[in-house]
């Protein structure tokens, strides 16, 4: 029973909490709006837990490895981490800024593939190049690995993490079903 909740916005707010709650004949009647409240509270979900089993670390960094996620999903958003040259298994990174655009891009797909998408996924690429020169070389590459479903794209000059890198790209793909869309 509420009482003194009247036609007002908490009036209405109660009524719609009551619609919500247990039909329980055991419950402790409700007899003030501040009880009503308090009980409201147990089984109404809060909007910032919500949101927070929206985030989902598909690639969490190992215990004592560098401080970021390979891969989250946030919603329909797939965010891939920064991907360089490196053969994931081997550690080997090498020459030239074709080989390493196609190692990077097969380290995308990898990525990708546990998010449940691929490269036509992709909307947004950002694409690091340690010595712009190599432009060509990369864009050669990357127009094979993303056509014709070229995302949006950025390429900037940059000091990479190592000065064996010459290529380091990161992405944001779109996945509105879920895993395994496609």
């Amino acid at each position: 029973m509420i009482r003194n909740s009247g036609p007002g916005r908490y009036g209405r707010f109660l009524a719609f909490v009551m619609k919500l709650l247990p039909k329980d004949s055991d419950r402790e009647p409700l007899n003030s709006n501040k009880s009503c409240l308090r009980i409201a509270r147990e089984f109404i979900p809060r909007l910032d837990v919500a949101a927070e089993t929206m985030i989902e670390r598909i690639d969490p960094p190992a215990p004592g490895g560098p401080p970021y996620s390979g891969v989250v999903v946030a919603g329909p958003l797939v965010f891939v981490a920064g991907q360089v040259g490196s053969d994931p298994r081997t550690g080997a990174v090498p020459a030239g800024v074709k080989a390493q655009t196609q190692v990077v891009l097969s380290n995308i797909e990898g990525k990708l593939k546990k998010a449940g998408c691929g490269l036509k996924d992709v909307v947004k690429s950002t694409v690091f190049l340690a010595d712009i020169r190599g432009f060509e070389e990369m864009n050669e590459v990357y127009r094979a690995a993303f056509a014709p479903h070229f995302p949006a794209r950025s390429t900037i000059e940059a000091r990479l993490a190592r000065p064996e890198f010459l290529v380091e790209i990161e992405v944001i793909a779109y996945r509105p079903e879920g895993p395994g869309h496609r």
